[in-house]
């Protein structure tokens, strides 16, 4: 009992002392009384057992550091991951730079693929044409890290909204990259100023074209005799849901 609760006994009603302690004969009761007076020290209201809080002192620690290691080691996991998605960007930007007529035209078939993690095991057989494949594993690790299950269903549907934000104007790569920078285990429209078609998709309610391409990337249906007043505030709700959802 002393180890289950980490607390020292209480000394004030020794009968429900006994009861906890399962001490129900008048010899038990009397053995009690015998180790509690040899063993353990009346410390004001309760009894205390120096060799049992040490111990409960050294468990205590380990845990704690190992919990500390544990958290050390997931931001260490998540900052090599950041830092991969910077690299990657800084050589897009550069590439971009050097040939600025250059257009990447991606696929939005799925395709079979075998993304290795650290440790060499794969995570899913299914990957977006066109996204790079390190990229998706980071993508991945950070879902996990997240308690998001990568489960085949689970990324179908991941990408399904990919292909739906790419028919709306926005770039995989580029919303994958935002997602892993902002630790979200699901993909959302660009919110940065989109170089490739000179619209701010961060204040698509500026504009009914904006707002329209919103709509569409989150695969909103239409409502007949909707105004834009109500189709922004249904937008916004679901931004809202999708964001702390």
């Amino acid at each position: 009992m002393y180890y289950d609760t980490e607390q020292p006994l209480q000394s004030t009603d020794f009968n429900k002392l006994c009861r906890q302690l399962l001490a129900n004969s008048d010899e038990e009761k009397e053995a009690l009384r015998y180790v509690l007076s040899e063993f353990f020290t009346l410390t004001g209201d309760v009894y205390t057992h120096n060799y049992c809080d040490g111990q409960i002192e050294k468990y205590r620690t380990a845990t704690s550091a190992k919990a500390k290691a544990g958290l050390a080691s997931a931001e260490s996991k998540k900052k090599k991951v950041l830092e991969r998605v910077e690299q990657r960007t800084n050589k897009k930007e550069h590439a971009h730079n050097k040939s600025s007529t250059e257009t990447n035209t991606r696929s939005t078939s799925v395709t079979n693929h075998k993304p290795l993690t650290n440790n060499h095991k794969p995570i899913t057989t299914l990957k977006p044409t066109g996204v790079p494949s390190e990229l998706w594993d980071d993508f991945l690790q950070i879902r996990k890290e997240l308690k998001a299950r990568n489960t085949e269903r689970a990324i179908k549907s991941l990408v399904t909204e990919l292909e739906k934000l790419q028919e709306a104007g926005h770039d995989m790569t580029q919303v994958i990259e935002q997602s892993i920078r902002s630790s979200w285990k699901d993909v959302y429209p660009i919110k940065a100023k989109d170089k490739a078609n000179g619209h701010d998709s961060s204040k698509w309610w500026e504009s009914d074209q904006e707002t329209l391409a919103m709509q569409k990337s989150l695969g909103l249906s239409s409502i007949g005799g909707e105004s834009w007043k109500d189709l922004r505030g249904r937008i916004r709700i679901e931004v809202e849901r999708r964001t702390h959802g």
